[in-house]
């Protein structure tokens, strides 16, 4: 298509036998430059004419996303109709660099809560079956992943992301970036789908050994009911599969409480009973509900009783009395709420709107800032406040960046190496986090800085970091204000 000029008609014939992803390609290439004119059926092949609006240029060589720097993701075709059970998706891969590993891909469908659909992991192979192992750079080959389903999956939009990783599934996740060079984390956004109603009702699910309860035409069957532990700030799944056993007119909701030993409630959450509206459902419309259900960090940590009751849409209870559903015993978290009373390097920053970045400490235990050595291991301590918990698990990270501005030395985890997540910090809560970052063997001479802050790992981006005037700090990251310099690298 590169260079023809404007009005240029082209042919396209869509044969059954062409590859999905080159197909799909072409086409994404001609309706971004033309119009089409008209369209024709010959057998089992669909011609369109396409008449070309604007000066093309050359064609794209953009992609999804490259993993580890070792193998890209050209492109990935999803369904454009609704779904209901078995779907493809297609995939195109392009080795970088020849890696040691064999690569494995994992796709999963998420609903729009975050809760897991449906997952596949498969080799990522060839046309003759090799893996990635034995490719060459620049190889390339195209793959399809036959997705399904679960029964009862309510209707609505899902996404769809990738995962690479090493030794069958079980290996390290490798990070992915996008063409301009931006963090992607280590899941992948491939795209959405729409999940279409089944074609028929599905009707009642045995609920022989669950825990059942009428809710006026709606009846719930509770598979899980045994004692659940959960650590204080984490979130309880409670997944309850809904039945309509007649057709419903009005939206409906749910109401979560944890009761104490008296009975009272002590917590209590409130949602719409299904991101597919009730009042959509259709009679034996039956629908699989997760529920996530956040144990608030300021509760007592104590045994709670969860009890649920469903809400008309005028929002009174179904019924006079909650349904006890399960106990709960809700395990405590060390944590305290008392900043250092010394503390070397006061900080006013926020990350989020929700995390503070209240001062940090540096030191090499056995030397000096000022004559590091490739190997040294700088001793850091961020001082960090919650308002309350994040909706993210956010990674920390730290890293020393050397005189070409290039990384010689990282640490990323979880706050207190992995014992405080952010997702789970009560209001004015202070986590002290002690992390060691080592000077990388290659680092060369010269002036060094560290800098921090955090980021989402599983689908990148850095939470926005201010200065108490309310300013933005470049790439919402702190360069930490202590001269460091490597003396005895590599010149």
């Amino acid at each position: 298509i590169a260079g023809l000029a404007p009005s240029a008609r082209l042919w396209y014939v869509s044969s059954p036998a062409a590859a999905p992803v080159t197909t799909a390609l072409v086409l994404d290439a001609l309706e971004a430059t033309g119009s089409e004119v008209s369209r024709a059926t010959v057998g089992s092949a669909v011609i369109t004419q396409f008449e070309l609006d604007a000066p093309t240029s050359a064609p794209r060589t953009d992609s999804v996303a490259t993993f580890g720097g070792q193998l890209k993701l050209v492109a990935a075709v999803l369904p454009a109709a609704p779904i209901e059970a078995v779907f493809p998706v297609y995939l195109r891969w392009q080795t970088v660099v020849a890696g040691p590993e064999d690569l494995y891909v994992t796709l999963r469908l998420q609903d729009q809560g975050g809760h897991v659909l449906s997952e596949v992991g498969q080799p990522v192979m060839n046309e003759t079956i090799f893996p990635t192992s034995a490719w060459s750079p620049g190889d390339w080959a195209d793959a399809t992943v036959q997705m399904a389903l679960p029964p009862r999956t309510l209707p609505g939009t899902a996404t769809l992301v990738a995962m690479i990783s090493e030794a069958a599934g079980v290996g390290a996740q490798l990070g992915a970036w996008g063409t301009d060079g931006e963090f992607l984390g280590v899941q992948v956004v491939l795209g959405e789908v729409q999940v279409s109603p089944p074609s028929a009702p599905t009707g009642e699910p045995d609920c022989a050994d669950s825990q059942t309860h009428q809710a006026g035409p709606l009846r719930a069957c509770v598979d899980d009911v045994k004692p659940a532990t959960v650590w204080s700030g984490d979130r309880l799944a409670v997944p309850v599969t809904w039945t309509a056993q007649q057709t419903l007119l009005e939206d409906m909701s749910i109401r979560w409480q944890l009761l104490d030993a008296t009975g009272a409630p002590a917590q209590e959450q409130t949602t719409t009973l299904a991101a597919h509206p009730t009042s959509r459902w259709r009679t034996h419309d039956s629908y699989t509900v997760p529920y996530d259900l956040r144990v608030d960090p300021s509760l007592p940590a104590t045994e709670y009783t969860l009890a649920l009751n469903v809400l008309a849409s005028d929002g009174e209870p179904l019924w006079a009395i909650d349904q006890v559903v399960k106990k709960i015993q809700v395990l405590p978290r060390e944590r305290s709420f008392e900043l250092p009373t010394r503390i070397a390097h006061p900080l006013d920053l926020t990350l989020g709107g929700v995390v503070h970045l209240r001062g940090f400490d540096l030191a090499v235990p056995d030397g000096s800032l000022q004559t590091l050595q490739p190997g040294d291991a700088i001793s850091i301590t961020l001082i960090w406040q919650g308002d309350g918990p994040t909706d993210l698990d956010y990674t920390v990270f730290a890293h020393l960046i050397g005189p070409d501005g290039n990384p010689y030395g990282q640490v990323d985890r979880f706050p207190a190496n992995g014992a405080a997540p952010t997702s789970t910090w009560a209001p004015g809560q202070v986590v002290v986090d002690h992390l060691l970052l080592e000077v990388a063997a290659g680092a060369p001479q010269g002036a060094y800085q560290v800098v921090v802050g955090m980021y989402d790992a599983l689908r990148g981006g850095r939470p926005p970091m201010v200065d108490g005037a309310g300013q933005r700090l470049s790439n919402d990251q702190l360069a930490l204000p202590t001269a460091l310099a490597v003396s005895g690298g590599q010149p």
